[in-house]
């Protein structure tokens, strides 16, 4: 936020960004707190704070970056996670997690269908909505970091 002092102090200005972009306001002091230690893009943890940090209350505020920890512990993949990942989708049927989709289109299956790949959980041959890829294209193109619902 522009109007922050040095101090992290909130001003009129950063109360009336907050209140015309409810959600969309972050305060970069929490984002360099946060970003060390985390292997995910700077823009992923800004949603995340966005999402759960967009005020001016400091208890919710707190309460915000818990629930942020919590999401990136809970959801983001690391590297080595990829075989646990698919042992519990396995189990629970269903899991939330945040990691880089790319999606290819297979003309000959079916008449033509997509397939995502959650890159850093290693799930391949992920079946993803039409509607998904017309929406986001450019998951055809190189992949994108989402928040997705995985199923079996």
């Amino acid at each position: 936020m522009s109007g922050e002092s040095s101090n992290g102090a909130i001003d009129a200005l950063d109360v009336k960004l907050m209140e015309a972009f409810p959600g969309r306001v972050v305060r970069k002091d929490l984002v360099q707190k946060l970003k060390v230690g985390f292997s995910i893009p700077v823009y992923v943890l800004e949603y995340l704070l966005g999402k759960y940090c967009s005020t001016t209350d400091d208890d919710e505020i707190a309460r915000g970056l818990e629930l942020v920890k919590e999401a990136i512990a809970e959801r983001v993949v690391r590297a080595d996670q990829g075989e646990l990942i698919k042992s519990r989708l396995k189990r629970s049927g269903a899991m939330k997690l945040i990691d880089v989709v790319t999606v290819t289109f297979d003309e000959k299956d079916q008449g033509g269908k997509y397939w995502a790949r959650l890159g850093t959980a290693g799930l391949d041959r992920v079946h993803i909505d039409e509607a998904l890829v017309d929406k986001y294209e450019r998951m055809l193109t190189g992949g994108i970091w989402a928040n997705v619902e995985s199923t079996l």
